[in-house]
């Protein structure tokens, strides 16, 4: 019982001592933690998903070629892609049409992958109400001309 009470006593007063002004004065000089900034994007206005899918190497899912979505500027000559399609199809066949494309959307911790160009594919399902699906793609290509 006794050394519950040293410890705690010690706890406290280590803790009370690290609440002086001086010493957290300190503490800020010598911080090193980075911030990160989330670049403004840019409308860029609509695209296509068959224009994503040139971009990007993604196939586009069967029937969506024309499916409109948006474009951003996201900055360093990154444009980011959006896309919000509806489907009938079932969340299997979706997975797998990806699947096969190197993207592992039934992995619900990270539903995000690398296409061959080198592009970051964020892919999402999500069953409707209606019965129809909702697949949002969100997808980082880098614009810069490659020699």
């Amino acid at each position: 019982m006794s050394r519950f009470l040293i410890l705690t006593a010690v706890a406290f007063f280590t803790i009370g001592c690290g609440n002086n002004e001086s010493q957290n004065q300190t503490a800020a000089s010598n911080n090193t933690s980075v911030t990160m900034v989330r670049p403004t994007e840019k409308d860029l206005g609509p695209t296509t998903m068959k224009d994503f899918a040139t971009a990007s190497g993604l196939k586009a899912y069967p029937g969506t070629e024309s499916a409109e979505g948006k474009m951003y500027d996201h900055g360093d000559q990154v444009i980011k892609y959006v896309f919000n399609i509806l489907t009938r199809d079932t969340t299997e066949k979706i997975d797998e049409f990806y699947k096969s494309q190197g993207m592992d959307v039934a992995n619900p911790v990270m539903p995000i992958g690398s296409t061959k160009s080198g592009a970051q594919v964020k892919i999402d399902i999500a069953k409707q109400t209606d019965g129809k699906n909702l697949i949002t793609i969100k997808g980082l290509v880098n614009a810069k001309k490659k020699s």
